[in-house]
């Protein structure tokens, strides 16, 4: 894990600004997920301004790189060892809340868009030249 972000401005970006989500990929799979960006300037108001890398990167603050690091070793740790799950403590990062509430209202949008754009049709049987 690095503590690097990517710069954000017009300049690195074309979609800066333009859309309410930002889509990144994660794991080694590299499966999509869609973030809102309230989140994401959340994570951006604990960089450091002062000092970019070649730049096109700021770091974090030391101190909240080193809580986002021990939050995501938990959740490894959690991952690949359940009985020992005791240890994953989300509650002091309301980042993971956020990303909880909007999976959750994605899957919720995603379920009712399907129930009103789906129709129950009625099977037709052709017999004697006649459908019925």
């Amino acid at each position: 894990m690095l503590n690097l972000l990517p710069l954000r401005n017009p300049a690195n970006s074309l979609l800066y600004g333009k859309t309410g989500l930002q889509r990144i990929r994660v794991g080694k799979h590299s499966k999509v997920i869609e973030v809102d960006t309230s989140s994401i300037d959340e994570i951006y108001s604990h960089s450091r301004d002062d000092v970019t890398l070649h730049n096109n990167f700021v770091p974090l603050k030391h101190k909240n790189f080193m809580e986002y690091k021990l939050v995501a070793y938990h959740l490894i740790e959690a991952f690949e060892k359940p009985e020992r799950s005791f240890k994953t403590t989300l509650g002091g990062i309301a980042f993971f809340d956020k990303l909880k509430n909007l999976y959750s209202k994605k899957m919720l949008q995603t379920e009712v868009d399907a129930l009103l754009n789906t129709k129950e049709s009625s099977t037709s049987f052709p017999i004697q030249g006649k459908n019925i």
